[in-house]
């Protein structure tokens, strides 16, 4: 992975800088720091094919087997070593926009946590990592199973937009 110093909102470097290179490599994983240490959540490695031939970002029908992840990073503040942490309870990709901080916690919404026979399973499942305990447990769930955008503001979680399940109802395909 890649930094650049910002301070108020402004570019502080005239380049990117090269860092310790994350343990697991893969796309669709959220990260955030807390207390100055910057964890990564989850992800995947494989996805749908990109079609050059086509403007408007289809996928071919090809497909490259999607290998989702439970997997938990951190790498503290002035160090240059990641640690591998405890894993999620429900393995999640496609989660960048679905994690938050909540008092001393890592919260993640949805998200996917399958993809096999062309079959894209996604979770309903609320996670939360406790950086003290170096624990998850799942806080509770959504209406229906979703890769979302969430953020909790004011005592209220919203989540919006994003590939639901086929099922009406949540908890057939949390993963748990």
């Amino acid at each position: 992975h890649c930094s650049i110093a910002v301070e108020n909102g402004k570019v502080l470097e005239k380049s990117w800088r090269e860092e310790a290179p994350i343990p697991r490599g893969g796309c669709d994983r959220a990260s955030i720091v807390l207390d100055d240490h910057l964890y990564v959540l989850g992800g995947q490695e494989g996805d749908w094919i990109n079609d050059p031939r086509v403007s408007t970002y289809r996928c071919t029908r090809d497909f490259i087997t999607e290998i989702m992840y439970p997997d938990t990073y951190r790498m503290k503040a002035g160090s240059n070593e990641w640690e591998r942490l405890a894993d999620m309870p429900v393995k999640s990709s496609h989660t960048e926009f679905a994690v938050f901080q909540l008092k001393k916690k890592i919260v993640l919404v949805g998200g996917q946590h399958d993809c096999s026979n062309d079959i894209t399973r996604v979770t309903d499942a609320i996670q939360a990592y406790d950086a003290a305990s170096n624990s998850w447990k799942i806080i509770g769930r959504l209406p229906y199973c979703t890769k979302t955008i969430s953020v909790y503001y004011n005592g209220w979680l919203y989540f919006t937009t994003g590939q639901r399940d086929r099922l009406t109802g949540g908890s057939g395909m949390a993963g748990d």
